[in-house]
């Protein structure tokens, strides 16, 4: 009788196929997060160091733009001196002032500091072309002023310096006028500089919007990636779980394609699974070969029974027939008593007939 049948060997399972990808896929789960992380922050930077170069761009040009427009003022005062100059040398001839003399060197020298200062601040070679022809007139006003002017006034000439004083509005005017083309120039120049700033702004605002579009993508393939190298093999796990929880070890393993820590959690619960099934299925084999020892064990136990019956069945009859026999024997130890005691009664008789015979 066997009890226990020899287990079959089965099949290995094949394991988990994997995926081996590219440097990527192989990477841990912390270097993946801190490629992601590190790429936002290079874009962040990027953005922040070219607004900051766009807002240092829009500095500078607003900077030159007040820098054309003290120059465009300094202009204004150098029109608004050579008139007064123009006025005050017209009133020295008529009146013969001392005072005009005095308020014309002071104006002079007013002036000189002007031209001065322009000299430094002109950039453009038509600036300087302007300049230099502003400064033409006025030494030329300023020329016919001390050789032919006060020379007359000095004579007491006064008709004569009337006369020099026509050319000096000439010379005025040209002064004015090419004081005029300069405001103009950096008029333009200030336009210029103010539509670049407008440039620059727009730029700024469409740059950022593609550095911020730019952002915004990174931002969702990063979402997209950690997803997919979290959340979803997390997805798996719950529903396998769920189904090993109520007893479903039927599921299939779960395709492993990275090889970081979470490639190496599925691996492991796809070892896990794959074990639980060998022991469920071991447990089976055990629990079958046991209801069939069982069963054998039962018919055995029967036919023993049937047995055990048969042998008490023939014990009683011995019993009965080892007492018919004790009877028998009782009776044939009876008989053997009285014939012994008949053979002792007939020895008796034979000895008392002998002692007789004597």
């Amino acid at each position: 009788m066997v009890l226990f049948r020899k287990k079959k060997a089965k099949k290995p399972e094949p394991d988990a196929k994997k995926s081996r990808g590219g440097l990527f896929s192989r990477a841990k789960l912390r270097t993946k997060l801190t490629f992601g992380i590190g790429i936002m922050i290079g874009i962040l930077i990027v953005s922040f160091a070219f607004t900051a170069y766009l807002v240092m761009e829009i500095r500078d040009a607003q900077e030159q733009v007040h820098v054309i427009s003290e120059i465009g003022d300094a202009v204004e005062d150098l029109n608004r001196l050579i008139q007064k100059k123009y006025i005050l040398a017209l009133e020295l001839v008529y009146r013969n002032s001392i005072t005009a003399e005095e308020e014309l060197q002071q104006e002079a020298m007013r002036l000189d500091a002007i031209k001065e200062t322009l000299s430094q601040s002109l950039v453009t070679r038509e600036q300087k072309a302007l300049f230099i022809e502003m400064q033409a007139y006025d030494d030329e006003f300023e020329k016919a002023m001390a050789e032919n002017v006060l020379p007359a006034l000095r004579k007491g000439d006064k008709e004569l310096a009337m006369v020099w004083m026509s050319p000096l509005a000439e010379i005025a005017n040209n002064f004015i006028n090419r004081g005029e083309d300069l405001h103009e120039e950096l008029h333009r120049e200030q336009d210029e500089a103010l539509s670049y700033i407008n440039q620059v702004m727009v730029t700024s605002l469409r740059n950022m919007g593609i550095v911020l579009g730019i952002a915004i993508l990174a931002s969702l393939v990063i979402f997209f990636v950690v997803t997919r190298i979290v959340v979803n093999p997390l997805k798996q796990l719950v529903g396998i779980s769920q189904k090993i929880a109520v007893g479903d070890l039927t599921g299939k393993e779960l395709e492993i394609k990275t090889q970081d820590e979470m490639g190496q959690l599925l691996m492991s619960f796809n070892e896990m699974n794959k074990n639980l099934r060998a022991l469920v299925s071991s447990i089976t084999d055990t629990a079958q070969e046991v209801s069939a020892a069982s069963q054998e064990l039962a018919a055995s136990s029967t036919q023993v029974g049937d047995g055990a019956s048969q042998v008490a069945s023939t014990v009683q009859e011995m019993a009965k027939g080892i007492g018919e026999l004790s009877q028998q024997a009782e009776s044939l130890a009876s008989l053997g008593h009285d014939l012994l005691n008949n053979i002792n009664r007939v020895d008796e008789q034979a000895q008392s007939m002998g002692e007789g015979a004597r």
